[in-house]
């Protein structure tokens, strides 16, 4: 029984992976790894409501990151993790950190 099962998940697998290979070409957005700038501005403006993440953002410090890190970007794209920034200051110094963090690996 668990062989069948096995096999049957090989094959959905298999037709969901010709599915997206063949869509793709038509609709560029599928498996697109490109960022939501409308999102991550939206998100950033949101951010900038608040004190603490205001004063990053304008230090010239930190300030390129957001525009030209992509690891920072995608941070700023999800809105779980904005709203965890909103809400919880140990969030808040976990982004301090990560923003450190890149700023090494430029």
């Amino acid at each position: 029984m668990e062989y069948i099962w096995n096999r049957i998940i090989l094959i959905v697998s298999t037709v969901l992976i010709s599915i997206v290979s063949i869509v793709s070409p038509v609709f560029p957005f599928v498996g697109d790894k490109s960022l939501n700038s409308k999102k991550i501005d939206a998100n950033i403006k949101k951010l900038s409501q608040i004190d603490w993440f205001k004063e990053i953002y304008e230090s010239e410090k930190y300030r390129h990151l957001f525009f030209e890190n992509r690891n920072v970007r995608k941070y700023l794209s999800n809105n779980l993790r904005v709203n965890q920034l909103i809400k919880r200051q140990n969030q808040q110094e976990k982004f301090i950190q990560f923003l450190n963090k890149q700023m090494k690996i430029k």
